[in-house]
């Protein structure tokens, strides 16, 4: 296949002394009966991994593309092997169900999923794949591998974390430009965890106090929210907050926040995509997305993580090593997502795939962090995080496309009206640029799958 295949090293690191082992796979943690269930049925880690590090402690994490979604510390081998309190996962029920367990960074919560045997037989597409328990005496955490992301070209770390030191942002001005001409448009509807997480990214990563304005539209606003806003709606940030306590959906949300921006460029974000770049990263990957639009050589950037997107990311679990089917499916439009996990996407396709600075005859282009375009019939739309030029949304959309009858309506389904209605975006011809990205996805009331 054309997928991307991470590779690891062991890092340097001694072997656990003897009977330490018992202790960092979670043995120490357990009652009498509890440790003869574990010796009985064996090591179960619910399609999580688990590593133990120089420090002899267990890490446990879910893989995200060339990622790693740490879970908390209490997540040890011993606790997912016995169900962690879920019935239908404890080892005695092994015999009927299967489960999976997910976590996710920055959360104490673990999302358990259990599948009946019987029944997931019949429909292996439907369920987790099923894998026995392995025998107690044969499981071995191993050390802890050091995750080799494929090559970037440019400053981002693949989605290490934000950085949290501000004194070097004057120099990145000087190297990139101010994000000044940018406005910033947060739509949120009553999920305080993940917009309390968010913008605490935004806040220590340096975005939100370096770009020109920052709105926020509430659907269904209420003191709850406001309350965690109110630190924001001050200086050095001075969130303006939009909305009232009714749902308006998404669609009439965009075009408020849109119709209100004062700046040329607009970044759109949901309440629950998290900064996981550097400073330099924020300034590099935002300067040059807005000089793409300015140069127009798209009309749309995205900036949801290309090695860390996040769950759920439905292109990769439907195509993954079967890319090319994405092109005769009934959603051609998903294809361009297969850049998450494919490197060169454009060597491989080059008529879906290009260098957006291919025909940019500046001298500086050779320095120009990569970004990939894509035709929109490729490229479906999506609410992931977006820039875009508002007078483009405005005279394209607003006073266009959305006034046009069809039997989709973009007020009712904006998501379903751009990738199914004639004419809406699929055949408009648009040019969709994508980079290595800044957000992941941690929505804290659903994992995703």
């Amino acid at each position: 296949t054309a997928t991307t295949t991470t590779t690891v090293k062991a890092i340097e690191t001694q072997q656990p002394k003897d009977g330490f082992k018992q202790s960092f796979n979670g043995q120490n943690d357990l009652s009498p009966q509890q440790y003869q269930l574990l010796k009985t049925y064996g090591f179960h880690l619910r399609g999580l991994h688990c590593h133990y590090t120089k420090n002899f402690t267990v890490r446990c994490y879910r893989k995200d593309n060339q990622a790693r979604e740490y879970c908390p510390s209490f997540v040890t081998p011993a606790y997912l092997s016995l169900g962690a309190g879920q019935y239908s996962c404890e080892p005695a029920q092994s015999d009927k169900n299967y489960c999976t367990a997910n976590c996710q960074e920055g959360s104490d919560i673990i999302q358990w999923s259990a599948y009946q045997r019987d029944w997931c037989s019949q429909h292996v597409d439907d369920c987790a794949k099923y894998t026995d328990y392995v025998p107690y005496d044969q499981y071995e955490t191993p050390p802890e591998d050091e995750n080799i992301k494929s090559k970037i070209k440019g400053v981002c770390t693949g989605g290490d974390g934000v950085t949290t030191n501000k004194e070097n942002d004057s120099n990145l001005e000087k190297k990139y430009g101010n994000l000044r001409d940018l406005s910033i448009g947060i739509l949120a509807k009553g999920e305080i965890p993940s917009l309390r997480d968010a913008l605490k990214t935004w806040e220590v990563g340096g975005l939100l106090e370096n770009v020109g304005e920052v709105m926020i539209f509430l659907n269904e606003r209420n003191s709850k929210i406001e309350e965690i806003l109110e630190p924001y709606k001050k200086h050095p940030y001075n969130v303006k907050v939009l909305g009232d306590t009714l749902n308006h959906g998404i669609t009439w949300a965009i075009n408020w926040l849109v119709g209100n921006a004062t700046k040329p460029y607009f970044l759109f974000l949901e309440k629950d995509f998290q900064l996981i770049e550097t400073r330099e990263c924020l300034f590099e990957q935002l300067s040059n997305g807005m000089r793409i639009l300015e140069e127009d050589s798209a009309q749309v950037v995205r900036f949801r993580s290309r090695k860390h997107p996040g769950f759920p990311n439905w292109a990769d679990k439907a195509y993954r090593g079967k890319e090319d089917t994405c092109l005769k499916s009934r959603q051609p439009n998903l294809f361009c997502n297969v850049f998450h996990w494919v490197d060169d996407p454009d060597k491989r396709w080059p008529e879906h795939f290009w260098n957006c600075d291919r025909n940019k005859s500046n001298k500086n282009k050779d320095d120009n962090p990569i970004f990939y375009c894509s035709d929109s019939y490729f490229c479906n739309w999506t609410n992931n995080p977006f820039l875009i030029k508002p007078i483009w949304w405005i005279s394209e959309y607003v006073n266009k496309s959305f006034k046009i009858k069809t039997s989709s309506d973009p007020y009712n389904h904006l998501e379903g009206y751009m990738n199914w209605a004639p004419n809406a975006w699929n055949d408009r011809g648009w040019k969709i640029a994508q980079g290595e990205g800044l957000f992941t996805h941690r929505d804290r009331n659903n994992y995703g799958s």
